[in-house]
């Protein structure tokens, strides 16, 4: 069974959608959100070990591809019902019923568990380091990590690939999401609207610091993720296993784009470093400091 597909809200009634993997339309079925629960109750589901937030464009998705190296773990990355749920519920989530609604939702991810999983990962989208107050009150114990990278380096990235919520259209919603902006979004250049991003993200994160179990700086991708990876698994990997020389080998987000450095550093212009760090820069350092 997959996980779900799509969430959606009709009147009181909270429906969560799943395509049967292989099925056409006809193959798809929908779960009320209390019909979840009773099937979490009665089970199998695998307990959430880990929450993953970030900036963007961090090695995320990379962190993700290298915890899938464990059969134990079941990773979902930036599943897309949790984020129509934000995205419907953005003015409700200080209501008892959003958590009644989410939880199940969440753990609906873990059900019908294949031989050998033990445990399930959640990569949430980068937009939602807002909500990460409202996930720890849904899941009290559950490890919260965060990824983050250099300014310069995750506005060179979204330049070349721009995320679709980043689009013109909607900065008007994302300023108002973020808490608002010093001039007319109409008014920025893409590169200084990717660094307002990236600064508003840090400091969102920086509010709630203490919800955080470990902040990754990509500076130190490798030792971090591999700390992460054993920190879950019960048999200590390194860097010279196979399986991890492979995903850090290939770990651009074209899963067939080979990293290199030296081509990485090449997409961060002076002009794009300058204002990354006229923008970001000050919240960054307090993440370095």
């Amino acid at each position: 069974m997959e996980g779900p597909k799509r969430f959606y809200e009709l009147g009181a009634d909270s429906l969560v959608e799943w395509h049967v993997p292989g099925a056409t339309g006809a193959g798809r079925e929908f779960f009320s959100t209390r019909t979840l629960r009773r099937r979490l109750e009665v089970g199998p589901a695998l307990p959430p070990a880990l929450f993953i937030f970030h900036c963007g464009r961090c090695g995320s998705t990379l962190l993700g591809r290298l915890l899938e190296v464990d059969e134990g773990n079941r990773v979902c990355l930036e599943p897309n019902a949790l984020l129509q749920f934000f995205e419907l519920n953005a003015d409700r989530l200080g209501r008892p019923e959003a958590r009644i609604s989410f939880q199940p939702l969440l753990l609906s991810y873990g059900l019908a568990p294949q031989a050998g999983e033990q445990r399930l990962v959640i990569k949430f989208s980068s937009q939602n380091v807002r909500q990460v107050e409202f996930v720890r009150a849904c899941f009290p114990g559950v490890p919260f990590v965060y990824l983050l990278r250099d300014p310069a380096e995750v506005v060179a990235s979204n330049l070349r690939f721009t995320p679709q919520f980043m689009d013109a259209n909607d900065r008007p919603a994302l300023a108002r999401a973020f808490g608002g902006t010093t001039k007319p979004v109409e008014t920025y250049a893409l590169s200084e609207w990717c660094a307002w991003y990236v600064d508003r993200n840090f400091r969102w994160a920086l509010r709630h610091v203490e919800l955080f179990h470990d902040a990754i700086d990509y500076r130190h991708w490798q030792a971090g993720y591999l700390a992460v990876l054993n920190g879950l698994s019960p048999e200590p990997r390194s860097l010279v296993d196979p399986a991890v020389a492979q995903v850090f080998n290939r770990h651009s987000k074209q899963r067939k784009e080979v990293y290199s450095a030296e081509a990485d550093a090449r997409k961060t212009t002076p002009e794009v470093r300058r204002i990354a760090n006229e923008i970001a820069g000050e919240s960054y350092g307090q993440w370095r400091g």
